[in-house]
């Protein structure tokens, strides 16, 4: 009698199984995926998904991975620039640019950082939140000629002690750094960032979690208030 039961349960599951599609298949395989999202963005009509194993791409009729073009595997952020997608990699912390048809245009290897958070963006420059030995700081890189991004500065002195950076923006002339302690703003043109009196804290003590800009106002979010 145990012996029918087993071969009942044996053929019921092998006749289970052949009628699931393979498609079916694979959609449980990518939910159940050990691999961290880390980012998601829309660039040229695509949806762009990084995770800690690579940067993948899906729109309504196909679907792709980056990782063979990609230097480093473990992405840590997504941004978009003239219509270039910048990619924040994590361990080995570098910049990797690639053009709207997905082909890598060029990076930024020097200085190496734990992990690049978020990119903002002017005309001339790239700030960077990067994060290196456990301590949060901006960087600052040159983009006038998108042939050769490189290097300028970092910032890591503040008027305040916090524990992360959550979020960074520009408005204007203005950099705004979102912190776990308040919300830090300084003139990226005219002010020398690297001293800690160029920066003015608004909102000390809240967790400001991000920073959001558009044509006429910036918008900050706060233990569930937006202003």
């Amino acid at each position: 009698m145990y012996t029918f039961i087993l071969k009942y349960f044996l053929l019921s599951f092998l006749i289970l199984s052949n009628l699931l599609s393979e498609e079916f298949i694979q959609l449980k395989k990518n939910i159940t995926s050990l691999l961290n999202t880390t980012d998601i963005i829309d660039f040229n009509d695509h949806i762009v998904v990084s995770s800690n194993g690579g940067v993948y791409i899906y729109d309504d009729e196909d679907s792709f991975s980056l990782n063979e073009e990609l230097n480093i595997l473990n992405i840590s952020s997504l941004s978009v620039y003239e219509n270039y997608l910048w990619i924040g990699s994590k361990g080995v912390g570098e910049i990797q640019i690639f053009d709207n048809n997905f082909n890598l245009y060029t990076n930024i290897e020097y200085p190496q950082f734990d992990e690049i958070l978020d990119i903002t963006y002017t005309d001339q420059y790239a700030f960077a939140v990067v994060v290196n030995d456990q301590n949060y700081m901006v960087v600052q890189y040159n983009i006038e000629n998108l042939n050769n991004p490189f290097y300028l500065n970092v910032f890591s002195s503040f008027p305040i002690t916090f524990e992360k950076i959550n979020d960074i923006d520009i408005f204007g002339d203005i950099l705004y750094l979102a912190t776990s302690e308040g919300l830090l703003s300084t003139n990226y043109k005219e002010d020398i960032l690297s001293f800690s009196s160029s920066w003015e804290l608004s909102y000390g003590m809240n967790d400001i979690t991000s920073i959001l800009s558009n044509d006429d106002e910036i918008l900050i979010s706060y233990t569930n208030n937006i202003v």
